[in-house]
């Protein structure tokens, strides 16, 4: 039987660096790898930075991910919305039976 670290990895992945010049850019992702032995498996990876290099300076460049920011904002909105709806039905229902 396989381990669960043999099923399941997080990493960070360094892409093929890009030269432009004196300038050297070289994307990284964070990357989620699932493995069903039999079946195949999944794999989910994001942007997470850029590494420029100019004249033997390195440089770390975030990258801000918007959509998923958008997605936790809208995820926040729904369950503000879903408690808000649950309160308002649980205090009709007290109301109800005075």
């Amino acid at each position: 039987m396989p381990k669960m670290k043999d099923l399941i990895h997080w990493q960070t992945v360094s892409g093929d660096p890009i030269v432009a010049g004196d300038v050297t850019l070289t994307p990284q992702i964070q990357a989620l790898t699932i493995r069903w032995p039999p079946y195949g498996g999944l794999v989910w990876s994001r942007p997470v930075a850029a590494l420029v290099s100019r004249g033997g300076q390195e440089e770390r460049i975030p990258v801000v991910d918007v959509t998923r920011q958008a997605q936790w904002a809208l995820l926040g909105l729904s369950l503000v919305f879903i408690m808000a709806s649950l309160l308002f039905k649980i205090r009709q229902s007290f109301r109800s039976r005075r």
